[in-house]
């Protein structure tokens, strides 16, 4: 009997009919410390139960059949009662729905607020109703089961079994009903300022981004404020072909920001300060099952980190379209088919979506070309649990000269060995005018990294100064994607208890064939303020040494950042940033083409939230 009463009041709990508990006496024996208190007050107050004669809860006692009959009887009349009201509310939806039909031809705008409040009033009872499929079965049981008790308590149990019945089916049409389309999205606020030692021309941050505050530390005279708002359409589960669309709107692209994909030319300059919006639609697709299950449009396209992949500089704003790595290409792509162990997809589209501004938004840059057409495929090659290759090849092809087409090819795999987890490739660029080879020496890839004693981490690559690719293989300093280097790098993570967090890495580049090096290292720490506010501190140094790529001997880029983060829900984002940049013999002063040293601070925010 336990055991039954303990369904009976999850059953309670789940159908979603029981209304908060409100200041109101329990049962003098049941204190407010016991942990059922909260759910025995829920229970009293909608009268599901009692209590005995004497006014007491008596817990601990045994349920009689009856009691559990009566109990069963309540929790029926409150879904009875509330299928009830759900019907009056459509009834009184669809009174108002027809007065504002006839309002519609008056000059004056109808104020529709009560009606939004109507709709938005049923549909949370609708959605409670979708929940109630399982809940309802376990009742029609509990019914049969009781059906003695019940009938002697005067409910007329083949009338609860039919209306059950019936409820149920309204319920499973319910479940099945979905919306054709599914409408969902972002908005995010990014305010942004800095401040320069006095003598210093300008602060720089990691991402090389420079601003020019008060030498005094007085004030925030520059301040920018961005904004950024995306729609995103999608189709519902009952939709007869996928397909989906964002459209975005703000001040963040290009006006901003910046595009991403060009980061060679954002380093130096300074982030828009509130430049006019700008309009543009980020992706537009539909899946084509009928053609190789693909799907056309304007679509994210990434292909690896050595190969093609959009660089994240973004470092202080936090947003999924910055952040996927993903080239916009209004294309193809073709579906993953498999013959055994082997696998082949394919893509073939163009680049060069623009913004409202008519600014090339995220264009691919790759060496002398802004390639507006590709052309390609991946081979998958898997052996169990022990290695994965994937061979990619990629015609970039453009109309400017003196290079007109770029080809990338390589093999990466990951294979696992006695434990030890490896990732590594190869790869090659080769330059072309006019189906001619211009460059084919000196262009080749190759990466390996494998983690040991679980919280290490160590690499090595070899980028040979003629790879050009459009990809994301690293940032060093300020700089990214270096060239002709042999890199060895080596990162840690340690969880020091539940609390503290610690992170730390090494890098060295040593030129191929040029002079030079550079040595760098980071560290973090990372822990929870409170329950809601975490933070995060982060130092890294890197040092130029030997006339590395031409910067003088004794060039530094350091930078001490604090992070503030907020947890204000799922859907909810708020981070606050200082971070203290001082730069030497890396960077030209703003408005020159000097070299110097810059020494600053960069500070903000960013609120977003996803609907």
């Amino acid at each position: 009997m336990k055991r039954t009463y303990k369904i009976a009041l999850s059953l309670v709990f789940s159908l979603g009919i029981v209304a908060p508990a409100i200041a109101q006496d329990s049962f003098p024996d049941v204190q407010d410390t016991h942990w059922a208190a909260d759910a025995v007050k829920r229970l009293k107050l909608e009268k599901f139960i009692q209590g005995m004669p004497n006014g007491n809860y008596e817990g601990t006692r045994a349920l009689t059949r009856y009691e559990m009959a009566s109990m069963i009887y309540a929790v029926y009349a409150k879904l009875v009662s509330f299928d009830e009201d759900v019907a009056a509310k459509i009834k009184d939806l669809e009174a108002k729905i027809n007065k504002k039909s006839g309002e519609m031809a008056t000059p004056a705008p109808a104020d529709n607020s009560e009606l939004k409040a109507a709709l938005a009033s049923l549909k949370s009872d609708v959605g409670t109703m979708k929940a109630w499929g399982s809940d309802i079965s376990m009742l029609k049981k509990m019914t049969s089961t009781y059906s003695k008790e019940l009938t002697s308590l005067g409910a007329d149990v083949t009338g609860m079994k039919k209306q059950l019945n019936d409820l149920s089916m309204r319920i499973t049409a319910l479940e099945k009903k979905t919306e054709n389309v599914v409408i969902s999205g972002d908005a995010n606020l990014w305010a942004f300022a800095g401040t320069r030692d006095s003598g210093s021309p300008a602060g720089y941050n990691q991402d090389g981004r420079f601003t020019i505050g008060n030498p005094t530390g007085a004030g925030v005279d520059d301040l920018g404020v961005l904004h950024e708002l995306g729609l995103k359409l999608s189709s519902g589960a009952s939709a007869q072909r996928a397909w989906g669309a964002e459209l975005v709107v703000g001040n963040v692209a290009t006006a901003g920001i910046g595009n991403q994909s060009d980061f060679a030319a954002q380093i130096g300059t300074a982030y828009g300060k509130n430049p006019a919006s700008e309009v543009y639609l980020n992706t537009a697709w539909a899946a084509l099952p009928e053609v190789l299950n693909s799907t056309v449009g304007r679509q994210g396209i990434n292909l690896g980190h050595y190969i093609l992949a959009r660089p994240d500089f973004t470092s202080f704003y936090n947003q999924e379209r910055w952040d996927n790595g993903q080239y916009l290409m209004d294309g193809l792509k073709t579906g993953t088919y498999g013959f055994g162990p082997v696998s082949v997809n394919a893509f073939v589209g163009s680049f060069g979506a623009n913004t409202s501004a008519g600014t090339a938004l995220q264009p691919v840059i790759a060496g002398g070309i802004n390639p507006s057409r590709i052309l390609g495929t991946q081979i998958a090659f898997g052996l169990g649990n022990f290695a994965k290759f994937t061979g990619t090849y990629v015609n970039l092809d453009g109309n400017n000269g003196p290079v007109n087409r770029q080809e990338i090819y390589g093999v990466d795999g990951d294979l696992n060995i006695a434990g030890l987890a490896f990732t590594g490739g190869y790869g090659k660029s080769i330059q072309k005018f006019n189906q001619g080879t211009i460059v084919d020496n000196n262009n080749v890839r190759y990466n390996v990294a494998t983690s040991i004693f679980g919280g290490i981490k160590v690499g090595y690559d070899h980028v040979e100064q003629n790879y050009v690719a459009p990809g994301d293989w690293g940032r060093t300093g300020v700089f990214r994607n270096l060239v002709d280097v042999n890199r060895v790098t080596a990162d840690l993570g340690f969880q020091i208890n539940d609390k503290w967090n610690l992170s730390g890495g090494y890098a060295n580049n040593k030129a191929i064939q040029g002079v030079g090096e550079t040595k760098g290292w980071n560290v973090g720490l990372k822990t929870a303020l409170t329950p809601k506010w975490g933070m995060m501190l982060t130092h890294e140094n890197t040092q130029f040494d030997g006339g590395f790529q031409g910067f003088a001997p004794g060039s530094f880029a350091r930078f001490s950042t604090i992070w503030l983060d907020y947890d204000a829900g799922s859907n909810s984002l708020l981070k606050l940033f200082y971070q203290m940049g001082d730069t030497s013999g890396v960077l030209v002063n703003p408005g020159t083409t000097t070299i110097g040293n810059q020494k600053g601070g960069f500070f903000g925010m960013q609120y977003g939230i996803k609907f």
